[in-house]
């Protein structure tokens, strides 16, 4: 493909993307991130004060619904190498674990040591100029040294006005 007929079907990809009114479907979305590229520990074993690993909090322009994600990969390290463990993580809109937006993550090893990936989404309604945070956090269940972590959390949310 030439130049000129690449250029002529990026215009007109982007004519009928505008044309369509897909780009203007939701004029008043918005939303936020927290990202890190490192590692935060994981030592707590409390579901009412577990580790916060990212926070986000967005102020809704206009009434609509949210949809907030969170994702790491968490190394999990055992108290003894050859037995399981488990640490719960999940999305908050307070300090607490959520018992309604959360995951468990079991893994055993011999060696001691395993990686795991965990993610998870959560979707709220919110009304005009309401603010809302949003924490994703992660406590110890069992069998986890307090040398747990999650590398690189990432937690975004976005909001949007229509729900179609």
């Amino acid at each position: 493909m030439n130049k000129v007929n690449r250029i002529s079907s990026a215009l007109i990809a982007m004519g009928v993307t505008l044309g369509s009114g897909a780009a203007w479907a939701n004029p008043e979305a918005g939303g936020d991130y927290s990202q890190t590229t490192t590692l935060v520990t994981i030592d707590s074993s409390s579901t009412g004060s577990p580790n916060i690993l990212r926070s986000v909090t967005v102020v809704c322009p206009v009434t609509g619904f949210l949809l907030a994600q969170a994702d790491a990969q968490f190394g999990l390290n055992f108290t003894t190498a050859g037995s399981d463990g488990a640490l719960g993580y999940g999305i908050s809109r307070t300090i607490a674990i959520d018992s309604n937006h959360y995951h468990f993550l079991q893994g055993a090893s011999a060696s001691g040591f395993q990686y795991n990936p965990g993610s998870i989404q959560r979707f709220d309604t919110c009304t005009a100029g309401q603010s809302i945070t949003y924490r994703f956090v992660a406590y110890l269940l069992y069998g986890l040294s307090t040398s747990t972590y999650a590398w690189q959390p990432k937690l975004s949310v976005i909001q949007l006005r229509d729900r179609y």
